[in-house]
């Protein structure tokens, strides 16, 4: 997370203000206009997918179906992890639901952020957390990070998941809230 905060620390206070716009944009599901300011901007985060000329994919928010989908406003896209739906939950301060099913049992989750009140977390008790990541590219984000996080709705599938992967760490969801609030806080 360390290299992740040191990329949002780099974006002005123009550029922040655009992040937001844009996934905000993204979240209703808007076409994000590919302007120099904007490939600038996905350049310095370096979490962004461009096919047919439009944005696709951005700092954990997608077009492209995932087991993670966000509604907001009657609109639904995806995340590339739960995580970075809460994130983006925090930064775009709008009402969200975000559903996904538990790794191990395939159990429904739904995650409700009011946008005032902060998040009810359904069942989910706990989540897994690398604590080795690598953000230099999107490839590598996806590969060191965004598949390993999960939320479990109990304890012994958390741990028989951190068993059978190495540098993980087990937070609790307001832990997992908490270092989603970090990187949103850059934004405001």
């Amino acid at each position: 997370m360390k290299l992740l905060n040191q990329k949002v620390k780099s974006l002005t206070g123009l550029e922040r203000q655009k992040v937001h716009n844009m996934l905000t944009d993204m979240a209703e599901r808007r076409d994000i206009e590919l302007t120099d300011e904007v490939l600038t901007i996905c350049k310095k985060l370096g979490l962004y997918e461009i096919e047919n000329d439009k944005l696709v994919s951005f700092f954990g928010l997608t077009y492209k179906a995932t087991p993670f989908e966000l509604q907001t406003n009657g609109v639904h896209t995806y995340g590339w992890t739960v995580w970075d739906l809460i994130k983006i939950s925090l930064i775009i301060k709008e009402g969200t639901l975000i559903d996904f099913n538990e790794r191990e049992t395939d159990t429904p989750i739904k995650i409700l952020y009011d946008g005032a009140l902060g998040f009810t977390c359904g069942d989910a008790i706990c989540a897994s957390f690398p604590m080795v990541i690598n953000h230099n590219t999107l490839e590598s984000h996806l590969d060191t990070f965004s598949q390993y996080i999960h939320l479990f709705i109990n304890k012994e599938n958390a741990e028989k998941y951190a068993e059978q992967h190495e540098n993980i760490e087990l937070i609790s969801i307001g832990e997992l809230i908490v270092r989603a609030k970090k990187i949103a806080n850059f934004f405001f």
